[in-house]
């Protein structure tokens, strides 16, 4: 028996030997050991603007059949996730990859949900190379999974899609909302250690790209301000100590930020200033109220208001 005291990755070698000689078989990162009380609290909206495998998004495919963060195109923010599908997988290749472990006991009421956007476009018209996009849980830190989602066809297909081979999105429109809607009708909503995995089954078609992963009791991505005049992004989400919010404006204007409890009651004023058009970046602190709290961060403009949850790790 190998007995691994400290969380992380670690090789496996094999050896076998006989009178004619022996052969030695290594693999890298074969096993990860999970350190006991390392579930994120949700609310967690993972939007992929920086290495996803820093905040424990891990690949689990080989190394010829990987997501990959993409700048080609975004649902929010500047970078998506995407399973790179081509023309020339072999027909069943698996684009697979594990989030962290959440405890989604921390989650109240029936309304706890996993939920994100994705963009696919079928390559042909006559539907024969579909990719197949499936979501499974973990309640045994990984070493089992089952499925609990699973989208292909024009029911991974954005709304009106047409055929598109080497389909890149453009546009919001191209990107559709999934997911599941109720851990609480799954029997899921008290796990304290629950790992999602996604896989995405090639049939050679096109790539499959996701966002806004959101695992909290609202959907992914939800933004009520007109269309595109605003856009925000936490990450990362959970945070340590702090956090950074992406704000893309579309003019001039002037905006407010707050920090408020899940009633609405503000907890710390960020900023209220006029801001540029275009990108900026506002560091959010640890308001030091009660770690594993989620926090609504509130901004506001002339369009409106968008709110955006966020949890500082204990």
């Amino acid at each position: 028996m190998v007995v691994y005291q400290t969380p992380g990755k670690y090789a496996v070698s094999l050896t076998v030997q006989n009178s004619k000689g022996s052969n030695t078989k290594s693999v890298t990162d074969y096993i990860e050991v999970v350190g006991i009380g390392n579930a994120l609290f949700p609310n967690v909206e993972e939007g992929f603007e920086s290495d996803p495998q820093t905040r424990g998004y891990l690949p689990l495919s080989p190394a010829n059949a990987r997501w990959a963060t993409t700048s080609a195109a975004a649902y929010t923010g500047s970078q998506c996730y995407k399973a790179p599908v081509t023309s020339t997988d072999a027909a069943g290749t698996v684009y697979s990859f594990r989030t962290p472990s959440f405890d989604l006991s921390k989650l109240k009421g029936s309304a706890s949900r996993l939920t994100f956007y994705a963009a696919y476009a079928l390559p042909t018209s006559d539907n024969t190379a579909t990719e197949v996009l499936r979501l499974f849980i973990s309640t045994d830190c990984g070493t089992s999974y089952r499925q609990i989602y699973e989208r292909s066809g024009t029911g991974l297909a954005y709304s009106g899609a047409v055929a598109t081979p080497n389909f890149v999105p453009t546009g919001k429109t191209q990107w559709k909302q999934l997911g599941v809607n109720s851990f609480a009708a799954l029997g899921y909503d008290t796990v304290k250690n629950a790992i999602f995995r996604f896989d995405v089954i090639s049939n050679a078609g096109n790539p499959v790209y996701i966002d806004n992963v959101n695992i909290s009791q609202w959907f992914a991505g939800t933004n009520p301000l007109e269309k595109d005049n605003v856009t925000a992004n936490i990450y990362p989400n959970p945070a340590q100590q702090q956090a950074t919010l992406e704000l893309n404006l579309a003019e001039n204007t002037a905006v407010a930020i707050e920090i408020c409890d899940v009633q609405g009651r503000v907890i710390k004023h960020i900023a209220k200033k006029i801001m540029p058009v275009g990108k900026s970046l506002i560091t959010i602190g640890n308001p030091g109220v009660d770690n594993g709290t989620i926090y609504l961060v509130r901004i506001q403009t002339r369009y409106g208001f968008i709110t955006k949850p966020i949890t500082f790790a204990p």
